[in-house]
């Protein structure tokens, strides 16, 4: 009977064995058998699951930490590229609205003319022809004459569907805006402002040869601007004068360089001085009076004209409609020079209303290489 006494070996048991435990494969005695279940229970297998379990729920944690950082993260990325093609979008249609409020102007203008032109040219030859009862065929002939140029004239008078501006065409935008063709004949839109002023006898500008030293040092700007903003304090100029020395100081430079350097360190004086809004068409009169006042090879007029529009409209100086009112003569202008820098101004415009051209690069740059 002693081989079947319980083989505890912890402490001697005479007690006959029950079974055979599943943790050491002793065959033991039920009280044995029992010891040894409670002490598995907690034992190094148990505190290993134990510790698996904590690890487990420590990792679901630190997934969950990173899943909602690199949620967050790509929140704030997609609000960044939302703002930013937000500010683009808007840019975009100010630019667009700008250019069809001009075509908008343009036809109106036009329309104005050719109204004019039907008054004044056939209506009222045939109503004093009808009151006077006279049959005058140089009338006659001048009035069918005056008729068939406004009936070809008139094809104009339409909104053209077929042309997008490059900032719509770039933007990928579904939406599609009719703009207005530019009339061939733009510079009779003119006609009806030329009849309502009377020539007067036109002011110069007399360069401001202190400004003009000023605004040519490239050296310690900023005592250079102290000393423009007293200057100009003293003497309460305008900002047509500031403009045209700042012009014919960046003409006077040599190089190419030199003459972008001077506009691009002085340019915050003409922003200071636009009595307090966005445009001011002085700057545009200082412009009509800098090319007035200096001499210039014709090939490069045009190209240096179209670059000064570009570079204010850059800085917020001027804006589209102001130089259409500028060009217009709807804004007063007193200063010599105007019909040289209207006919300069023309090409630039013309650029806004042709397909394939853009006006905002800096291209004419290369005229500003050409000496003074």
């Amino acid at each position: 009977m002693t081989d079947y006494k319980c083989e505890e070996t912890s402490s001697s048991c005479s007690k006959f064995q029950s079974g055979i435990c599943l943790h050491c494969q002793r065959r033991l005695c039920v009280e044995h058998i029992i010891e040894h279940s409670k002490r598995n229970s907690s034992s190094d297998g148990g505190d290993e699951l134990s510790n698996e379990v904590k690890q487990t729920l420590q990792n679901i944690k630190e997934k969950a930490q990173q899943h909602r950082a690199a949620h967050n993260n790509q929140l704030i990325e997609l609000n960044q590229w939302r703002e930013g093609n937000l500010k683009k979008i808007n840019q975009i249609y100010n630019h667009e609205l700008q250019l069809i409020n001009l075509r908008e102007h343009i036809l109106l203008s036009f329309h104005q003319y050719l109204l004019k032109r039907l008054e004044e040219g056939a209506r009222l030859p045939l109503e004093r022809l009808q009151i006077q009862q006279n049959l005058n065929t140089g009338i006659l002939n001048h009035v069918q004459q005056t008729l068939g140029n406004i009936q070809q004239d008139m094809k104009h008078l339409k909104w053209d569907f077929n042309q997008f501006s490059n900032g719509i065409k770039h933007s990928q935008s579904p939406s599609t805006l009719p703009l207005v063709q530019m009339p061939i004949r733009h510079d009779q839109i003119m006609f009806i402002k030329q009849q309502q002023h009377q020539k007067m006898p036109k002011k110069q500008i007399q360069p401001a040869i202190p400004l003009i030293v000023r605004f040519s040092q490239l050296s310690s700007v900023t005592e250079n601007i102290l000393a423009i903003d007293a200057y100009v304090r003293k003497h309460s100029l305008r900002l047509v004068t500031i403009v045209n020395a700042y012009l014919t100081a960046c003409h006077e430079k040599l190089s190419g360089e030199e003459k972008l350097a001077v506009l691009n360190a002085y340019i915050s004086i003409v922003q200071r001085y636009l009595n307090q809004r966005e445009t001011n068409v002085d700057v545009l009169i200082g412009i009509q009076t800098f090319f007035y006042n200096n001499v210039f090879e014709d090939v490069e007029k045009n190209g240096i004209m179209s670059f000064l529009l570009q570079f204010f409209l850059k800085y917020k100086c001027i804006d589209y409609q102001l130089i259409l009112n500028w060009y217009n003569e709807i804004e007063r202008n007193d200063y010599e020079g105007f019909e040289q820098a209207q006919q300069l101004a023309s090409p630039f415009l013309q650029s806004l209303f042709t397909p394939g051209k853009t006006t905002t690069n800096y291209s004419y740059l290369r005229f500003f290489s050409i000496g003074s």
